[in-house]
C-alpha cells in the first residue's frame, strides 16, 4: 500500500485520511489485512479481531505473533488472562507488557506475560468495541519495546472502529450500522475538537461556556457508546455526522 510510512511521520490527520479505505474491502479478511498494513508503520507486529459475526478470529501479523496466538489458544489462556477479561468489561484499552508483575495477579497470570516475552513480544493492548448488536475484541502486539503505546494507541483505536464498521456492514449485506442521532451542538463540538480547537476556543466560537462544551461532548460519547473523543470523532466521521 502506498499509505505505509514510517510511524514517526504518521500523524492523526493522516490516519483519518487512510482508514476510510478499509470500508471498501469485500471480505473481512481483506479489511483486517488493510488495517494491519496501516498500523505496521506505527510499530505493531500483529493483531487479532474476534466477533460473534465471524466464525473464526481474524489474525494478521508476524510469525512470532502467530506462534504466540496459537500457544495462547492451546493453553486456553482466555480463561485466566486478567487483562483480556478486563477488556471485555470496558471500552477503555488495557495495556500490557512482557514480564509484567502486578500484585493482584496469580502465579499463572504472571506466567502468561513471562511467556509472551520469551516468544519475543514486548508489549501491546487489548480493546473492546461495542455496538447495538454485538461486541468485538481486539488485541494488538508490538515486538519493538521502543513503541510508545500511549502516543499511538488513539490512532489505532480509530482504525479499529473502521475495521469493525466494515465487518458489520459486510455481515449486514453492505448496510451501515444505525447509530444514535447527535444534536446540532454535539456535532459542532465534535467537529471543532477534530479541527484542533480547545474547549475554551470552542466556547468562544459557539458563544457557550466551557462547561457547556464539556456537557455536549460527554453526551456525544455516551450516545455513541465510546470512552474517548477520538473514538467519538471516528464514528461521527464514519457516518458523516461531522
Amino acid at each position: 500500500m502506498d499509505q505505509v510510512r514510517n510511524h514517526k511521520n504518521m500523524n492523526k490527520s493522516e490516519g483519518y485520511d487512510h482508514f476510510p479505505g478499509i470500508l471498501s474491502s469485500s471480505t473481512p479478511e481483506e479489511s483486517a489485512a488493510k488495517f494491519y498494513e496501516l498500523i505496521v508503520p506505527l510499530g505493531f507486529s500483529g493483531l487479532v479481531y474476534s466477533s460473534n459475526r465471524l466464525t473464526a478470529p481474524l489474525i494478521e501479523g508476524s510469525e512470532i505473533v502467530r506462534r504466540w496466538i496459537a500457544h495462547f489458544v492451546e493453553r486456553n489462556y482466555f480463561a485466566v488472562d486478567p487483562l483480556y477479561a478486563a477488556a471485555r468489561k470496558s471500552v477503555v484499552p488495557q495495556f500490557w507488557y512482557a514480564n509484567q508483575r502486578r500484585p493482584q495477579d496469580s502465579a499463572e497470570q504472571v506466567r502468561i506475560y513471562q511467556e509472551i516475552g520469551e516468544f519475543g513480544i514486548a508489549k501491546g493492548f487489548d480493546l473492546s468495541i461495542r455496538d447495538h448488536e454485538d461486541e468485538a475484541s481486539l488485541c494488538f502486539y508490538c515486538e519493538d519495546e521502543k513503541v510508545d503505546l500511549q502516543a499511538v494507541h488513539p490512532l489505532v483505536q480509530i482504525g479499529a472502529l473502521y475495521l469493525h464498521e466494515c465487518i458489520c456492514r459486510l455481515s449486514a449485506g453492505g448496510a451501515a450500522i444505525v447509530q444514535p442521532t447527535l444534536t446540532t451542538r454535539e456535532r459542532e463540538c465534535l467537529g471543532l475538537v477534530r479541527d484542533g480547537l480547545t474547549y475554551a476556543q470552542i466556547g468562544r466560537r459557539l458563544n457557550i461556556t466551557e462547561r457547556t462544551v464539556t456537557f455536549h461532548l460527554q453526551n456525544a460519547k455516551q450516545k455513541l457508546g465510546v470512552s474517548t473523543l477520538a473514538q467519538a470523532i471516528a464514528i461521527a466521521l464514519l457516518h458523516q455526522r461531522i
